[in-house]
C-alpha cells in the first residue's frame, strides 16, 4: 500500500516531529505500507516565532525517515499581515463573533492549498491521502474502516467531526480540519481552497475552518463524502481537546493575542 500524509499548520513544538514514527507504528504497524509525508512548512514554529532553525528542522525530519517512511518538506515564508489584510478585504473582523481570529482561519486554509500543491507534483498512485497536523497524528489509534480493507479510494473522502459530533444533513457543513482522508482526485480541489476565500459567501458567525471546509467540499465538487464513524483516538486527545476549548476561546486569552 502507498499512503500519503499532507501536513498543515505550524510545527508548534519540535518534539511533535517524533509523532510521525509514532503514528506509523500505531496505525500502520505493517511492512506492507509505504508512507510518504508532504509538508509545506511555514518558516516559523508558531505565529510569533523569531528563532526558526531550518537546518535543525530538516535534520529532525530526516531522523523520522526509514525504508518505509519518506518525507518531502518545503519551507515557505509566513507573514501574518497577508492574512489579516485578506480578512479585511472580505469584511471579516480581527476576532469573529465565535471568538476565532479570522486571519488564522485564512492562514490554515492556505496551508491546505500549499501542501496539496506539493503532493500534486507526485507521480505515485496512493491508496488514500490523509490531511492532518503534527500535534494531532500521535492521537490517532486506528482508521480500520479504510486501512483494513486495503482500499484504494476513488473520488471520495472520509470526514470526521469531534465537537460537536454531527453526522446528519449535508455533513452539517462541518469538516474536522485536523484529520480527514481523501482520494487522489481530491487534491486538485483542495489546491483551490485558499482562492475560494475571495468568493466566499458565508455568514461571519460561520467563518471558522470546519464550516468553511464543509461548505467548500459540498458546493464545489462531486466527490462522495462519508463520515469516518469509527476513527479511534486516544484519551489524551479528548483531554487535549477539552482543555483547548476551555482555555483558547476565553476572553482573557483572546485579549492577549
Amino acid at each position: 500500500m502507498n499512503i500519503a500524509i499532507c501536513l498543515t499548520g505550524f510545527i508548534r513544538n519540535l518534539d511533535y516531529i517524533n509523532n510521525i514514527k509514532k503514528f506509523y507504528d500505531t496505525v500502520f504497524c505493517s511492512n506492507l505500507v509505504n508512507l510518504n509525508i508532504y509538508y509545506s512548512c511555514p518558516r516559523k514554529l508558531e505565529e510569533n516565532d523569531v528563532n526558526f532553525d531550518e537546518s535543525l528542522i530538516i535534520d529532525l525530519f530526516k531522523k523520522q525517515e526509514s525504508e518505509k517512511i519518506k518525507i518531502n518538506i518545503v519551507f515557505r515564508d509566513y507573514d501574518k499581515m497577508i492574512y489579516v489584510e485578506k480578512a479585511r478585504k472580505i469584511n471579516l473582523p480581527y476576532i469573529t463573533s465565535n471568538k476565532y481570529h479570522s486571519h488564522r482561519i485564512i492562514s490554515c486554509l492556505n496551508g491546505y492549498s500549499e501542501t496539496a500543491r506539493l503532493i500534486s507534483n507526485s507521480e505515485i498512485n496512493y491508496n488514500f491521502i490523509i490531511f492532518s497536523r503534527l500535534d494531532i497524528i500521535k492521537n490517532i489509534i486506528s482508521i480500520n474502516k479504510i486501512f483494513d480493507n486495503n482500499q484504494v479510494l476513488k473520488n471520495s473522502m472520509y470526514i470526521w467531526r469531534t465537537v460537536p459530533y454531527i453526522s446528519t444533513g449535508d455533513l452539517s457543513n462541518h469538516v474536522e480540519d485536523r484529520f480527514f482522508i481523501c482520494s487522489s482526485e481530491c487534491i486538485n480541489l483542495i489546491k483551490e481552497i485558499y482562492n475560494y476565500i475571495d468568493q466566499i459567501n458565508i455568514e461571519e458567525k460561520n467563518f471558522f475552518t470546519e464550516y468553511v471546509l464543509g461548505d467548500f467540499f459540498n458546493k464545489h465538487s462531486n466527490i462522495q463524502k462519508y463520515h469516518l464513524y469509527n476513527l479511534e483516538v486516544s484519551d489524551d486527545f479528548i483531554i487535549y481537546q477539552t482543555n483547548r476549548i476551555n482555555i483558547k476561546y476565553t476572553d482573557d486569552f483572546l485579549n492577549k493575542m
